[in-house]
């Protein structure tokens, strides 16, 4: 907090937290960065891109979210949601949620000037397809909010066992996500004699057992976005897990990952041109050979 309100100035429009965050499934001050924003008369979104059809039912199902993250936090005017995560339904569709239609016009745009004639747009994209629109919709009215709270209680369920497990049978790693989300996140101990390089354990977990795991750094650690299908394998992921150190343990070549030097890299540069320029070079060349 102490961070954010550094940043603030005459140019600040707008605050943000994430409920969750994407890389390590923890919650953001939504309350907190929410009361900042009013005392400074500016709007606060509230990214749940990927706990929108989680944290909706959460409570329905049994768990508790650290906190309130939506409109009844008096200080937030908009969320975003992805349908297509735990919605279930097709990839291409987001929805921005406003508190109010006063916020949602400034959203809108028209001319009358322009050679075609009067032209609006709802967003800044102004040819979208309906097909996903319309398989959201039919992806929703299947499952329905009983099918959603059912899914919420499984998904939360498999990431709070699995954590549970993992702190008390895997002394090697430590759990990062504090929160209740459908985010699994590990990561390094620097605090044991022989340390397990968990991106390294991401490779093992994927050469071995065929786990695809992501890695995320700053940080180094993986993690899973538990979803229907591995949450009824959390068992199964943590026996994998303690699995893949054991070979590890066996053969430390296993314990190198050709990812730790670059993250370490990166961890350990300033931000700088330099970087920026190395992303942007990297992101031309990926999307160019795409």
């Amino acid at each position: 907090m102490r961070e954010i309100r550094r940043q603030i100035d005459s140019n600040t429009i707008c605050l943000v937290a994430s409920a969750p965050e994407f890389s390590y499934g923890n919650f953001d001050p939504v309350i907190e960065i929410s009361e900042l924003a009013q005392k400074c008369k500016i709007g606060c979104h509230v990214d749940c891109c990927l706990g929108s059809f989680i944290n909706a039912f959460a409570e329905r199902s049994g768990f508790k979210l650290p906190h309130l993250v939506d409109f009844r936090v008096p200080g937030v005017t908009s969320i975003s949601i992805d349908p297509h995560k735990y919605g279930f339904g097709p990839k291409g569709l987001s929805v921005l949620l406003f508190r109010n239609q006063k916020i949602r016009s400034y959203q809108f745009f028209a001319t009358m000037k322009w050679n075609g004639g009067f032209y609006s747009t709802t967003t800044i994209a102004g040819s979208r397809p309906g097909c996903v629109i319309a398989g959201t919709w039919a992806a929703m009215m299947k499952i329905g909010v009983t099918g959603y709270i059912q899914n919420t209680k499984i998904i939360l369920s498999a990431c709070e066992n699995a954590r549970k497990a993992i702190r008390n049978e895997i002394p090697e790693v430590h759990v990062a996500t504090r929160h209740q989300s459908s985010i699994l996140a590990i990561v390094n101990r620097t605090d044991v004699a022989s340390p397990i390089n968990v991106l390294a354990l991401a490779d093992v977990m994927k050469e071995h057992f065929k786990w695809g795991l992501s890695k995320i750094q700053n940080p180094s650690g993986l993690h899973i976005a538990m979803t229907m299908s591995s949450a009824k394998e959390w068992r199964r992921l943590v026996d994998d897990l303690k699995k893949s150190i054991k070979m590890m343990r066996e053969n430390p070549d296993l314990n190198h990952s050709e990812d730790t030097a670059t993250y370490g890299m990166v961890a350990k540069i300033p931000d700088s041109k330099f970087l920026n320029n190395l992303a942007a070079i990297h992101n031309a060349a990926y999307l160019d050979a795409l």
